[in-house]
């Protein structure tokens, strides 16, 4: 029993988490298929590009992929080129940013890393009641 404790410990939250990821992502790559979004909720990325020869586009043509930029993550859904520019429009993945935050969140606690608070100072995490009774 110990020694599949300490296995899921190794990696069977990681394997979990993994699965309830790929498995948005799946949720979510069907719902852009459909059009099931709104329009609204949809950031607009500008690209520079140097191609010979390129052309500008008419329209947007379906895309998929997905880029981080300041922690949050977001899924490509449309791309353009116009003029010497790609044009990228993307919805932001709330739930992939706050699945990654929980991964970050277990890690950190099994494993028994030293967290900062807003200061920058850090303070070390009280032992559990399972390490006094050790």
């Amino acid at each position: 029993m110990l020694l599949g404790i300490l296995l899921f410990n190794w990696v069977g939250y990681r394997l979990v988490i993994s699965y309830f990821d790929y498995s948005n992502d799946r949720q979510l790559e069907a719902k852009l298929d459909l059009g099931d979004y709104d329009e609204e909720d949809l950031i607009e990325l500008k690209v520079n590009i140097s191609l010979p020869y390129q052309v500008s586009w008419r329209n947007f043509e379906r895309i998929n992929g997905q880029i981080k930029i300041n922690g949050i993550h977001y899924k490509y859904v449309k791309r353009k080129i116009q003029n010497d520019s790609l044009v990228l429009l993307c919805l932001p993945n709330y739930d992939k940013t706050e699945m990654q935050e929980v991964k970050t969140r277990i890690f950190a606690l099994t494993n028994d890393l030293n967290s900062s608070d807003r200061d920058g100072k850090t303070e070390k995490k009280q032992s559990s009641s399972f390490k006094n009774l050790i």
